[in-house]
This record gives C-alpha cells, sequence and structure tokens, in this order.
C-alpha cells in the first residue's frame, strides 16, 4: 500500500517540488498551503508522514506541531521540519513539541527522500533527540 504524505508549505514551489518528487516514488501526496489547511488535511485523513515547514501565514509550523501529538489518531506520525532558516536555534529551544527531524529546503532532492524512508521505517534517529540537517 502507498504511503500517505502530507506536505504543508506556503510556497508553490516548494509544493510542486514535493509533489514530483514523492509521486515519482510511489508516495500519496496531499499538500497544504498554510497550517490551517494542515490541521483540515489531517482531519479528513491520517497521513504516515508529515513534511512541515514552519514560517507559514495563518498557524506557524511550531502552531501545528502542537496539535499534531495531542490528537490520538496523529499522535505517532512522524514529521519532518522542512525550513528555509538556515539558523536551527530556534529548534534546541526548549519546550517545542515532537518532531522527528529538522532540515533546511537545501535538502528537497534525494536527501529528502532518504529521510522520508527512514522516518517511515522508524530509522531516522537511534536518540529521543530529533535529526538536525542544516
Amino acid at each position: 500500500m502507498p504511503k500517505r504524505t502530507l506536505a504543508v508549505d506556503d510556497n508553490a514551489v516548494m509544493r510542486d517540488v514535493y509533489l514530483h518528487l514523492l509521486s515519482d516514488e510511489g508516495y500519496v501526496l496531499t499538500v497544504a498551503s498554510d497550517g490551517w489547511a494542515a490541521l483540515e488535511a489531517l482531519g479528513a485523513y491520517t497521513p504516515d508522514l508529515v513534511l512541515l515547514d514552519i514560517v507559514m501565514p495563518k498557524l506557524s509550523g511550531w502552531e501545528v506541531l502542537e496539535t499534531i501529538p495531542s490528537t490520538r489518531e496523529w499522535h505517532d506520525i512522524p514529521v519532518l521540519m522542512v525550513t528555509g532558516l538556515i539558523e536551527p536555534s530556534a529548534v534546541e529551544a526548549d519546550g517545542y513539541p515532537r518532531y522527528d527531524c529538522y532540515l533546511t529546503k537545501k535538502k528537497t532532492g534525494k536527501d529528502l527522500l532518504v529521510l522520508v524512508d527512514k522516518a517511515l521505517e522508524g530509522t531516522l534517529h537511534t536518540t529521543e533527540e530529533p535529526t538536525i540537517l542544516p
């Protein structure tokens, strides 16, 4: 059965990149252009993985991320934070909800596919700390 992925980004070019990259690998992809649309998509179906931008209108990726682990149906969904923010200092701050990987949009080719596969297999990282790839 194909893996279902939700890609959330306010940048139309990035949504296109995800669409082509993941669809070509057999993933079923749903895209959302902001945080509210992401929550609506999560309510409509439960994906196997979420790719989540941080800086977006309406709700930021961090705000969406606060909802995911607190909802029973979404609690175990792997989340990859994919952002244009190069500085990971915000990631290291206390208080952010659980996510599996933080990577910059520079890693949106083959590197992203490897991370997506590892996240879905549950082998992305072996500690409680997320993987950070600037």
